[in-house]
């Protein structure tokens, strides 16, 4: 009986001591997490204070912390309802993190060789180097372990920070990409990570650092790319890719990351391109081609006159002959709005549009004019863009164009003859002829738009524009130039009426910028615009079937308002600036002559080429933030740039051998400097540099085909 009570006074002892123990700890643990709370506080608010601004009413419970079984701080992630970690999180970290050391997961662009019918140096010299990069990928190994440096680190979860200790002690990098979509998470992990360790890595070693925290998943990839921007696009190419925890928000990042990644590594632009754009868009200014004016200077009073009239932007997609009776019965009652090649199918079907839309700058958008009749284009209003080709306008007695952004034609002309903004420059406007529409008509504050025929997209193996378009013969076969539709690579994406349709690389970059511009429109609660193409499904229009269209508007006075909207919105601006100073040859080979110079180090392992792309990138960059007039420079130079740097960072960190890579690394950097001194020789003609290339297609333009829809050539209305 005695044993039995001092047993029980021993155990009563021993667990006295343990309380007194484990309150001893939580005291020690309290002060320390506080501690480091306050040190990471002081931190942010050195390093990146716009974070911990977003947390100034934040309310956390840090009972949410508890102790796991090895002693370490675990937390209760309340959105998966479970504990966040196992039960030793510190040693799963290292794990996680020796995995990822030994099985990268990196992006990558699958190069191949291009024809160059053009005889742009951009194909050329990008060929010699893609030429490069696949006897890099016939020789070498593919690479089995994360190198010691890596140009890009993207990191989804930041969770409590255990494995950001063992990745910034492991591995080095030009650019650190985090993502926490969970915001309790990040403020979780300033208690226990020290974040100013890594703030000190990444100011040692003049690298950048982005940390996103609390972005809806599905916006993430726009977030990413409005940083990578800055960063240089080129490193999109070699981003390498840890995922610290499993979420459902987390996935969708992911995933969407994998569906957006066409726009990442896409519309980079050209060299030739901008050369093209100066050369087209200085003889377009000597012309005197009138201007869209900017918003400033068009008065409330002026859109409301035309705001409430109905528009349908018109498309070649396959659903576009869905389209034409709907088309043909409110003809008269709405505004017409044909982009590209859409004006050959409604000639066909015997419809006239009211304003023809073009923005791709090649010959060929002038080209298809001559197989029309001069009478057919007569009162048609033609809008473009700035860097428009100008045989374009030379079809049509009306004819306008808005700047089109992130060009060398534009910025050149804004800081040297527009520094007041007088003009308007186009928002997402680009990559593909729809998307000029959709911008024109926010421009113009239409208030109810119909989209028809803007596929964006097609069922896999079937029609990928509309059966009466050029794009197929008379006997309803494809017809050769234009068989890369159905042979593009793409992505499947959600379609208008349901399903799933197949939507090309560009045409998905299409679909990118016209979500961002919806954006914006839908800020007018008074705007409704409606999608009657059976196509993709774009965010925040509503799908609507061609044969739901029902319009109790009064007939249009054509002429009168084709005449308002060309008065009021354009205008024709003077020259009145030297070509020299316009130019700036001389500005150009400084700039070029500086790339060389970055250029001439010694290449002895993998972070000397990733350094030098960071360094070319940061000072072409520098043109981009002067704004002295030379930003014009930084948009001639920058895509070809990103594209050269993306090909030297693919050979570079997709193979094992460090020695064997740095030979091919060198010999792309000489094709580099060849490319360089190419461009100086091209730019220095670059006034009256139009593109003379005959596109073969448009042998399609040729003979006129007879239709069950049209009532003869003659009758067009």
């Amino acid at each position: 009986m005695n044993n039995d009570i001092e047993k029980k006074i021993s155990e009563a002892e021993r667990s006295v001591q343990k309380l007194a123990e484990l309150k001893e700890q939580a005291i020690v643990l309290d002060e320390s997490l506080n501690e480091c709370f306050k040190k990471n506080k002081e931190a942010f608010e050195k390093y990146m204070p716009h974070i911990l601004s977003d947390f100034k009413d934040f309310e956390f419970n840090q009972n949410l912390f508890f102790i796991s079984k090895s002693g370490n701080l675990n937390i209760l992630h309340t959105s998966e309802n479970a504990p966040l970690y196992g039960d030793d999180p510190v040693k799963d970290s290292k794990k996680q993190v020796e995995f990822f050391l030994s099985h990268p997961t990196f992006t990558k662009i699958v190069y191949g060789l291009e024809k160059n019918p053009r005889d742009q140096i951009q194909t050329e010299y990008l060929n010699k180097a893609i030429q490069v990069s696949l006897d890099a990928r016939d020789n070498l190994t593919l690479l089995t372990n994360v190198p010691e440096f890596v140009p890009s680190l993207m990191v989804f979860g930041i969770g409590l920070g255990y494995h950001l200790d063992e990745l910034i002690s492991k591995i080095n990098s030009n650019h650190y990409f985090l993502y926490e979509p969970d915001p309790l998470l990040f403020f979780a992990s300033l208690f226990i990570f020290d974040w100013e360790k890594l703030f000190l890595k990444v100011d040692k070693n003049k690298s950048t650092l982005n940390i996103n925290v609390g972005s809806d998943p599905l916006d993430y990839p726009r977030d990413y790319i409005s940083q990578v921007d800055v960063n240089g696009r080129y490193s999109a190419s070699k981003t390498f890719l840890y995922l610290h925890y499993k979420s459902k928000k987390l996935d969708v990042a992911m995933e969407e990351m994998h569906k957006n990644y066409n726009q990442q590594i896409g519309g980079w632009g050209f060299f030739d391109d901008g050369v093209f754009s100066i050369g087209h868009g200085y003889t377009n200014l000597k012309n005197k081609t009138p201007i869209l004016k900017s918003n400033k200077n068009i008065s409330p009073e002026i859109k409301r006159k035309i705001e409430n009239l109905p528009v349908f932007i018109i498309g070649n997609g396959p659903s576009l002959d869905n389209c034409i009776d709907v088309i043909k019965e409110n003809r008269d009652k709405v505004i017409l709005m044909s982009c590209g090649t859409t004006i050959t199918t409604l000639y066909r079907y015997g419809i006239k549009p009211d304003i023809q839309l073009d923005v791709e700058r090649t010959k060929h958008s002038a080209d298809k004019f001559k197989f029309l009749p001069a009478d057919y284009l007569k009162d048609i209003l033609a809008l473009s863009v700035n860097v428009m080709h100008p045989d374009y306008f030379s079809y049509f007695e009306k004819t306008g164009y808005g700047l089109k952004t992130g060009e060398a034609m534009t910025s050149a002309f804004q800081e040297k003859l527009d520094r007041d903004s007088v003009y308007q420059a186009l928002q997402a406007c680009n990559p593909l002829v729809g998307n000029l529409g959709l911008s024109y008509a926010y421009y113009f504050g239409f208030k109810n738009v119909y989209l028809m025929g803007i596929d964006g997209g097609y069922v896999k193996g079937g029609l990928h524009h509309s059966k009466h378009s050029v794009y197929y013969s008379k006997d309803s076969d494809e017809v050769e130039a234009i068989q890369n539709y159905t042979t593009a690579s793409g992505v499947t994406v959600e379609g208008n009426f349901g399903g799933e349709v197949f939507s090309s690389n560009l045409m998905d970059q299409s679909r990118y910028m016209i979500n961002i511009l919806m954006k914006e429109i839908i800020k007018d609660k008074k705007a409704y615009y409606y999608n009657c193409s059976n196509g993709v499904k774009f965010d925040k229009i509503k799908p609507l079937p061609p044969e739901d269209v029902f319009l109790l508007d009064p007939n249009i006075h054509k002429k009168e308002t084709l005449d308002y909207i060309y008065n009021n919105f354009f205008d024709a601006p003077p020259l009145d600036v030297s070509e020299k100073d316009f130019i700036d040859l001389d500005g150009f080979k400084s700039v070029v002559s500086s790339l060389k110079d970055i250029l001439d180090v010694d290449y002895t392992d993998r972070r000397s080429f990733s350094s030098v792309s960071k360094k070319q990138t940061d000072f072409v960059n520098s043109y981009r933030a002067q704004g002295k007039g030379k930003t014009n420079l930084y948009y001639l130079l920058i895509g070809s740039l990103n594209s050269i740097n993306a090909i030297l960072l693919t050979v570079v960190y997709q193979y094992d051998d460090e020695s064997e890579v740095v030979e091919y690394g060198k010999k792309i950097i000489e094709v580099w400097v060849e490319y360089l001194d190419a461009m100086v020789e091209r730019y220095s003609n670059v006034v009256g540099w139009h593109d003379t290339y005959d596109w073969d297609g448009m042998k399609l333009f040729e003979e006129p085909k007879s239709s069950e829809s049209e009532e003869g050539d003659k009758h067009v209305h």
